[in-house]
């Protein structure tokens, strides 16, 4: 008897496995980045096919296997493609799945992690300006969030006010945009020393 897991995900990529398979990179809510195994989801008569499609978010369960979790049912909630109406917004958020995909290692739950990506695809649905400001101060602050709560960004006073929240209010994009300086110059720094 296998247990069954239940979590929301973001599909960040999908690949063609055998006949009709694919694997799937999810971010999880409770599991971190995972790997994961949906069988038959190519067949057109597939239940899953069109709730896991790549940048979708969606509810799904499964279940733990010896190499790969295995999806065995999935709700789509929503999907980066159709309701994000910004294509600036849209490849904002491809590259943000990207850059998990390349800084993710390992299953490790992350719950504050998805939450900065979760908030930041909930604003980006809203509008495609957020007050004014643009999507490129929405997508640094998201990066910046992402590499301080992987341990890329050290604990700085001059960016605690942002990273020490993980909304998108209008006094936090304020100071953000601002500081757009200091907060590339210390993203890139982070990216070169990450070496990935």
């Amino acid at each position: 008897m296998h247990t069954i897991f239940e979590t929301d995900c973001f599909v960040l990529k999908g690949t063609s496995q055998g006949e009709a398979n694919k694997q799937l990179d999810l971010l999880t809510k409770d599991f971190g980045l995972i790997r994961a195994t949906a069988q038959g989801l190519r067949y057109i008569k597939s239940k899953l096919r069109y709730s896991l499609t790549d940048f979708s978010f969606a509810h799904v369960s499964l279940v733990r296997g010896k190499e790969f979790w295995r999806v065995t049912t999935a709700t789509k909630n929503a999907d980066v493609s159709t309701d994000v109406t910004s294509k600036e917004g849209r490849e904002s958020l491809y590259r943000i799945f990207a850059l998990l995909r390349r800084l993710l290692q390992g299953e490790e739950a992350h719950p504050e992690l998805f939450a900065v990506v979760q908030n930041m695809f909930d604003v980006l649905k809203e509008c495609t300006l957020k007050n004014g400001y643009p999507i490129e101060a929405i997508e640094e602050l998201t990066v910046l969030r992402i590499l301080f709560l992987l341990g890329y960004v050290k604990d700085d006073p001059s960016l605690r006010s942002f990273v020490g929240t993980l909304g998108f209010e209008e006094s936090i994009l304020k100071l953000s945009f601002d500081a757009r300086k200091v907060v590339v110059a210390e993203i890139n720094r982070a990216l070169k020393a990450s070496h990935l």
